[in-house]
């Protein structure tokens, strides 16, 4: 059996996998990637890549800045990664519109109230008010809250740049490797076998997403982080509509070349594939009642992801308890994608011994440890 040695080994090729694999190679460590199938898949591949500046839902300060500090990381990962691959991720900041129900002004004269005071800039619209506002959109009599600074990024392109930049700095890549098991050495673990070989490294990061829970189990751990599947609707416009548009958690990410895509569903049906016709006619539904002209066509595509969410909602970081050679970056939910920069950027400094610049207690691995010994 081959046996391969690394600095840290990522498992996980995700787009927080690679990211955190880009950060700690360009401080020239040794890093290897494995992924029990190709990298770059799942739901980093299958999401619309909307960037909010900020996240307000959760009610929780820590995961609004966590957020926010992502945001700002974003400009210079893109720059740096087409720097070095001259491949584009479609990093647009091209802001978004968040819909309250038809005549409920003061839901959006709250959210932008609460943004402005988060330190996120929001401005109340009427439809009309908005000189981008595409005048195909039936929007014209909705109060909205405009966030200038959201962005969007092009999920399939930035995983192609990342894999680039990542093979780059050397990394190496074992695709079909799937996990059988682990060897543990008192608080560290020593080897990962996966496929027909195994795996030393000093420090190994778990990325593995909504697959995190069956892989804490040949750890004898609990992390509880389940599947749950989404769907979206691609549909091909004649020209681009201006913004990412939001109503609760449905929305249309309209990308520069026409393409515009309609989400999402949430789904518990574990990792069931099919698709559900009923959902996709929700989301076509939704569509049409923002933009009519869709009413005559059918989507071009439909797929489907599977998100981690783990059993409060929050994303798992932190260096594990029980072994001390293991970071955890994992259930990040509808936010993987958004937050993969500040995730990259705590596993680096995690894996280096390095000040955490975010406070990781509201994400810390050990929270589960009550509701392991109850379960």
């Amino acid at each position: 059996m081959m046996t391969h040695h690394a600095d840290v080994l990522v498992v996980g090729g995700g787009v927080i996998g690679l990211t955190s694999a880009l950060e700690l190679a360009a401080c020239g460590h040794r890093v290897r990637v494995i992924d029990r199938q190709a990298v770059g898949q799942e739901s980093s591949w299958a999401g619309a890549g909307m960037i909010p500046p900020g996240d307000l839902v959760s009610g929780l300060m820590p995961f609004h800045h966590l957020s926010v500090r992502s945001s700002e990381l974003w400009p210079e990962l893109v720059s740096r990664l087409q720097e070095m691959t001259g491949l584009d991720s479609e990093y647009i900041r091209d802001g978004a519109l968040h819909l309250s129900a038809p005549g409920d002004e003061a839901t959006a004269e709250q959210s932008v109230t609460a943004w402005n005071e988060s330190g996120v800039p929001a401005e109340l619209k009427q439809g009309q008010e908005l000189p981008s506002l595409d005048h195909r959109l039936e929007l014209l009599e909705q109060a909205v809250c405009y966030l200038p600074t959201a962005a969007q990024v092009r999920n399939p392109k930035h995983l192609q740049a990342l894999l680039a930049a990542c093979r780059q700095l050397n990394v190496a890549f074992h695709e079909n490797h799937e996990v059988q098991r682990f060897e543990r050495g008192g608080d560290r673990l020593e080897v990962v076998h996966a496929g027909e070989e195994q795996f030393r490294a000093d420090q190994i990061v778990i990325a593995t997403g909504a697959w995190t829970g069956e892989l804490a189990s040949l750890l004898d751990l609990e992390f509880p982080v389940f599947p749950v599947r989404g769907q979206i609707n691609q549909y091909r416009l004649s020209h681009p509509l201006p913004h990412v548009i939001e109503r609760g958690k449905q929305y249309l990410v309209p990308r520069r070349d026409g393409v515009l895509l309609v989400g999402s569903t949430e789904e518990h049906v574990g990792f069931d594939r099919s698709e559900h016709p009923a959902s996709i006619q929700k989301l076509h539904d939704f569509a049409c009642s923002l933009l009519p002209e869709l009413r005559t066509q059918q989507p071009e595509r439909q797929w489907s992801g599977f998100r981690p969410v783990s059993a409060d909602g929050l994303p798992i970081m932190g260096r594990s308890v029980e072994l001390q050679n293991v970071v955890i970056a994992s259930g990040h939910y509808r936010a993987g994608l958004s937050l993969s920069p500040v995730t990259g950027e705590i596993v680096r400094q995690l894996v280096r011994g390095e000040s955490v610049e975010v406070d990781l207690k509201l994400f810390a691995p050990e929270r589960f440890s009550s509701v392991a010994r109850q379960n």
